[in-house]
């Protein structure tokens, strides 16, 4: 736990996102196959798909 004027420790600071090893199915249809990303800290992605 961070307290109000305290810094994070260092391991927070590291990744803003990170996703390892995503699958996903529709039923039969794999529409996601072992997707892993990072998102690193003063790096913005923005990505829309499909209707939203």
């Amino acid at each position: 736990m961070v307290r109000c004027g305290e810094r994070p420790p260092h391991f927070i600071l590291n990744r803003v996102i990170e996703l390892n090893r995503l699958t996903k199915r529709y039923g039969d249809t794999l529409a996601v196959d072992d997707l892993s990303f990072k998102i690193e800290p003063g790096h913005v992605t923005v990505s829309t798909t499909g209707e939203n």
